[in-house]
């Protein structure tokens, strides 16, 4: 879990501004007046689903308008298997 090391992740923001300081990483995000301060800094951009050719249709996956696997917070779908568990999605 990324909260327990102190990970804090900014979903929808965009990066104004990157300064590398003697001691830390200085970032401005977009429409933001508050500074953050890190040791490293990970940025990730234009991520989509890639379900072409899944079937999950044919599976009766429910996934989004945009494409991504619907699952809830223990990244579990609506499938369950054949011992009645739901079916836990993998992230690499």
């Amino acid at each position: 879990n990324l909260n327990i090391k102190n990970v804090n992740v900014y979903l929808k923001s965009e990066v104004k501004e990157i300064k590398k300081n003697k001691n830390n990483i200085d970032v401005l995000l977009k429409g933001s007046k508050k500074r953050l301060y890190a040791e490293k800094v990970l940025v990730a951009i234009g991520r989509k689903p890639n379900i072409e050719g899944l079937n999950l249709d044919i599976l009766n996956i429910k996934y989004d308008k945009l494409g991504a696997i619907k699952v809830n917070s223990n990244l579990l779908t609506n499938i369950k298997n054949k011992f009645d568990q739901p079916i836990r999605i993998h992230l690499a």
